[in-house]
């Protein structure tokens, strides 16, 4: 498969996650109290839900976990591959 290819399912993969996953985190967010309540001088009217990069990590990860699954990453040199990975587990590691 061409590399344009990889790059398109990447990107259509990991908007469906996200899309999918928003209202879910959303809902969660709400319910456990991870949000900001309006009110003083803030501009917004409705609770903000202060957990939107779980959604855009998870459709980044499960992007990725599938492009190498399927042999995008087959171009690489075996450490690139690794670097690749090991960024990925050290942003989750962070959040």
């Amino acid at each position: 498969m061409p590399p344009q290819l990889y790059h398109l399912a990447a990107f259509v993969i990991s908007t469906l996650v996200v899309l999918l996953t928003t209202p879910v985190v959303k809902k969660i967010g709400l319910e456990s109290g991870y949000f900001d309540p309006p009110g003083g001088r803030k501009v917004h009217q409705h609770p903000m839900v202060r957990l939107g990069g779980v959604s855009i990590f998870l459709g980044a990860l499960i992007s990725l976990l599938l492009m190498w699954w399927i042999g995008g990453f087959a171009g690489l040199p075996t450490d690139k591959t690794h670097e690749v990975l090991g960024v990925t587990l050290g942003v989750w590691g962070s959040s």
